[in-house]
């Protein structure tokens, strides 16, 4: 008798599992039938996050230098209108605080509004690499949905003098 009641519950255990993960796995297809091409990005996005880091690796008669330029933005008016023919106009205004650290030294601090005005921009999508370019630089795609994007960029460059940069940017836009 105890056997049975074990391989009933060993039973209705199996079941559940099995009907979870058939619940689970169809939700997942439903989330990934919105996939990136210009024709889901197009529409009106808001601006709501930005930041720029600039890490500079200098080497002064032997001693590395390392520089971080930090851009954040906040107070965002910026709306990116994206079409389905590969183009896209943007128009705003946004306030970025900027910080320079030197060897762990801040040493510059400040405020100032950028003012955004793009009449004649491109972008492209990959949508098997995640990647929208935004007139010729490559930012891979986050997140995306129907109501939301994040893009980032990363690159990394040597510099004739040895010198190194790595810059990251990330975007946050809201469907409008």
């Amino acid at each position: 008798i105890k056997y049975t009641i074990q391989m009933k519950l060993s039973k209705i255990l199996f079941i559940l599992i099995l009907a979870a993960t058939v619940v689970s796995c169809d939700k997942k297809d439903d989330d990934n039938s919105f996939d990136l091409t210009n024709e889901n990005v197009a529409g009106v996005y808001d601006l709501v996050f930005f930041t720029a880091t600039i890490v500079e690796t200098t080497d002064v008669n032997g001693l590395e230098v390392v520089s971080v330029f930090t851009d954040i933005g906040d107070t965002f008016d910026v709306a990116f209108d994206f079409d389905e023919n590969g183009t896209y106009e943007a128009t705003g205004l946004f306030r970025i605080v900027s910080t320079t650290v030197v060897n762990g030294e801040t040493t510059e601090e400040g405020a100032y509004i950028e003012t955004v005005e793009v009449s004649d921009g491109t972008f492209s999508t990959n949508a098997s690499s995640s990647i929208l370019t935004l007139d010729g630089d490559p930012f891979e795609v986050t997140l995306f949905d129907q109501d939301a994007m994040r893009i980032i960029f990363e690159e990394f460059e040597t510099l004739p003098n040895g010198d190194t940069e790595m810059t990251t940017v990330e975007l946050r836009f809201v469907r409008q």
